[in-house]
């Protein structure tokens, strides 16, 4: 799963920047997210019913500052209907974040609160 796209929200939240990342496999990366965790859900929403599949996970950010990220999944369809890839969401959960009013603040100077990432399962 190669990165496609990554945005300047995926950016700021990491601290990498699109040249560094995109072409990298995903689940290689060290970005503060527990990549490899990330897994199931990419196996799901490649493999499943079309809808879309969440998990929220505990991660650092490039602050180095302990965050929660809902991480939601969509298959990426190829003409044939069939998942050659999928587009991952990011972004910080302010719930149970004993950060989440210093997020918010940080969060609501930014036009993107999501970091969108798109990857395809060409290897």
């Amino acid at each position: 799963m190669r990165v496609l796209v990554w945005n300047r929200r995926a950016e700021d939240l990491w601290g990498l920047q699109k040249e560094e990342i995109v072409g990298q496999h995903f689940l290689n990366l060290d970005i503060g997210l527990p990549t490899q965790e990330l897994r199931p859900l990419i196996r799901r929403t490649l493999t499943g019913d079309g809808g879309q599949h969440e998990t929220l996970l505990p991660a650092v950010n490039r602050r180095g500052r302990p965050i929660l990220v809902r991480v939601v999944g969509s298959a990426l369809n190829g003409t044939n209907g069939v998942a050659s890839g999928a587009i991952l969401l990011m972004e910080q959960d302010g719930q149970d974040n004993p950060h989440a009013d210093e997020a918010s603040a940080e969060l609501s100077e930014e036009h993107d609160v999501q970091a969108h990432l798109g990857i395809s399962d060409c290897r």
